[in-house]
């Protein structure tokens, strides 16, 4: 027997499998939990309500009420559809889904639907089943957009790191997005399938009514062709980002082990300027949402480098 288990000990004891395990005869003491359980979650008691080991189960219940009371926060649900306009608008199962299980919006929900082409519409929930949901669309919602537009050029990361990278671009309102290979990147991109609901999944959490365009690139030379300027290269070092004006800029974002010296002559050459984020060196998705932040920041400050 091992040391560490002991004999059975009284009427109560039992054997369960291999090991050892016992039953008190004796009733467990109901302890309301001080964690705040509130009203029917006891501590240490097995069942629905609590685990044996006093853990207790939580559900996450969302609750869907009308109009918002004051000083309450007030959640938006947003759907994705393609093809919506005015009338009954169908989601797609994957959508509907999305909907009723994961939002659980039930039958009059007001819900705010994107196209991915610049037009939001607001919706009211018709019909509420997790493969078909139909919405009625009351009418468009006028959001204005940026006055300008953002590309990113960015050396192939590793693949959880190039979703990070997916969802920071979204959500800065990049308009394309250029994934390129480089002396250093990964070899792979994840598949077309994940990277579209990857941006899906972004563009209901932040709202922006376009999908930005997502190529990838073999060739550095090729990839600064079709990338508008000025342009502006991530290197350690640096100065901060000048002012600059137009209607579109670029910003490269080099792979985590760093731009080669050739690389970074190659981009100078076409007219980039080098810019630092900071004294130390970033992970790429941060670097994207850095550098993306500071480029937008000096935009239109001053006079153009």
């Amino acid at each position: 027997m091992c040391p560490r288990q002991h004999p059975p000990r009284g009427p109560g004891a039992c054997r369960r499998g291999s090991g050892l395990a016992y039953r008190s005869l004796r009733p467990r003491p109901l302890v309301r939990d001080p964690d705040g359980g509130g009203p029917g979650r006891l501590r240490g008691l097995p069942g629905r309500r609590g685990d044996r080991h006093g853990r207790r189960r939580t559900r996450r219940v969302v609750r869907h009420r009308g109009t918002p009371a004051a000083g309450e926060c007030r959640v938006v649900i947003r759907v994705f559809a393609r093809t919506c306009g005015p009338g009954p608008c169908e989601l797609s199962p994957e959508e509907s889904h999305y909907l009723v299980r994961v939002r659980r919006a039930r039958t009059g929900a007001a819900v705010e639907v994107l196209d991915g082409r610049g037009a939001i519409f607001s919706a009211r929930v018709v019909a509420a089943r997790p493969d078909r949901a139909i919405l009625e669309i009351e009418g468009p919602i006028d959001r204005p957009a940026p006055p300008w537009d953002l590309d990113l050029l960015v050396a192939i990361p590793e693949v959880a790191a190039t979703v990070e990278v997916v969802q920071h671009a979204t959500a800065l309102g990049v308009r394309t997005l250029r994934f390129v290979e480089t002396a250093r990147s990964h070899a792979r991109l994840p598949s077309p399938a994940r990277l579209e609901r990857v941006v899906r999944s972004c563009l209901r959490q932040c709202g922006r009514p376009t999908m930005p365009t997502i190529e990838s690139v073999s060739s550095l030379d090729e990839a600064v062709s079709r990338s508008p300027l000025p342009g502006f290269v991530g290197v350690p070092g640096a100065r901060p980002a000048s002012p600059w004006s137009g209607e579109a800029a670029t910003l490269a974002v080099g792979p985590e082990g760093g731009w080669t010296d050739e690389e970074v002559a190659r981009l100078c050459a076409a007219g980039f300027v080098p810019v630092g984020l900071g004294p130390w060196i970033l992970r790429t998705p941060l670097a994207v949402a850095a550098g993306a932040a500071a480029v937008a920041a000096v935009r239109g400050a001053g006079p153009a480098a």
